[in-house]
C-alpha cells in the first residue's frame, strides 16, 4: 500500500512588523504593531495557520493525524517559534504543543 514517510517543508516567515522603524514613521510606534517590532503581524499569524491548514490536508490525512507523529523544527528566535507555532495550530488544531529547548550540542541549533 503507499503511504507516506517523511514531509520536510522550508517556510519564510509569515507577514512580520518592521524591526526597526525610521523616526519619521508616523505607524513607528509600539501601538501600531500591537505584537511588537520583528514579530508576526495578525496577517502574518493568519497566513501561517492557513499554511498548517493546508499540510493537514495535504499530508497529516494519510497518517492518524496525531501530535506525536508530528516534529516541527525551528531556529530560536522568539518570532519564528510563534510562526511555528501558528503553523502547528493549523495542522493540528485541538491539540497541545510542546516546546523544547535544543541541546546546546545540537549542531542543527547553531
Amino acid at each position: 500500500p503507499r503511504g507516506l514517510d517523511l514531509v520536510v517543508g522550508l517556510f519564510r516567515h509569515g507577514d512580520r512588523a518592521p524591526l526597526v522603524t525610521f523616526p519619521t514613521d508616523m505607524n513607528g510606534n509600539s501601538t501600531f504593531w500591537i505584537n511588537g517590532l520583528g514579530n508576526l503581524t495578525a496577517r502574518g499569524n493568519e497566513t501561517m495557520l492557513e499554511v498548517g491548514k493546508y499540510l493537514r490536508n495535504r499530508y497529516i490525512n494519510f497518517s492518524k493525524g496525531e501530535a506525536d507523529e508530528t516534529y516541527v523544527r525551528s531556529s530560536p528566535q522568539i518570532p519564528m517559534l510563534h510562526e511555528c507555532e501558528s503553523c502547528a495550530r493549523g495542522s493540528l488544531p485541538g491539540q497541545g504543543t510542546e516546546f523544547v529547548s535544543p541541546d546546546e550540542n545540537d549542531q542543527a541549533s547553531r
